[in-house]
């Protein structure tokens, strides 16, 4: 399996197998919940912070888990951790694989690591004032993404890694390890995807 493998799908708040998900909402890849929100894929390299099981056959989505050392010690047992207290753990993680893949020293090549790049033109979400081009790392619960913000030239001035799971959401401002990112920006402006995703805004 690689990184976009789908093993299930999470909606209504729950978390179902492929099989449970498609007799539940016909064709997952295009159905929405009861909330009428899109029912998200969870791919292979999708993370939890607990073992994620079919709502419906109770059988293990076998996704990746992480907790950092930090988490482990401050994790409240009656309560799940937000994604602040979650956020530096996965970060860290995200980062050395991003920098091995970069290398050629990681288990999956560059251009299959990360979900997608496109650009999110202003106005797309609540509040939301400026355009910034995504790196797309995990989606469902939770989801991680890497936003650049770029200047007329399409070169980066702030980069952040955002961490996402349903109603709550954390982000760092990244600094100690921002040319690591920046390469990741610069292979898919080099590869004319920055270009072409930006173009491609316009008409949607």
């Amino acid at each position: 399996m690689n990184a976009t493998t789908v093993l299930g799908y999470t909606a209504d708040a729950d978390v179902w197998c492929s099989p449970c998900a498609t007799a539940l909402y016909g064709d997952p890849d295009t159905a929405l919940d009861g909330e009428g929100n899109p029912v998200y894929p969870i791919f292979t390299c999708s993370e939890f912070d607990y073992e994620p099981h079919c709502r419906a056959c109770g059988a293990l989505i076998d996704c990746v888990v992480i907790h950092s050392e930090k988490e482990h010690r401050n994790m409240d047992t009656t309560r799940q951790p937000t994604c602040e207290e979650r956020i530096d753990g996965y970060l860290r993680s995200r980062t050395q694989e991003v920098k091995d893949a970069l290398e050629g020293r990681g288990e999956t090549d560059f251009w299959e690591y990360g979900l997608g790049f496109d650009y999110v033109a202003p106005g797309t979400f609540n509040d939301q004032p400026r355009g910034y081009f995504r790196y797309q790392l995990s989606w469902g619960g939770p989801s991680e993404e890497v936003r650049y913000y770029v200047d007329e030239q399409f070169k980066p001035y702030r980069v952040e890694f955002w961490f996402l799971d349903w109603f709550d959401g954390a982000h760092r401002d990244l600094q100690s390890d921002y040319g690591i990112w920046l390469d990741v920006f610069h292979a898919y402006q080099d590869s004319g995807t920055v270009a072409r995703e930006f173009t491609k805004s316009a008409w949607d």
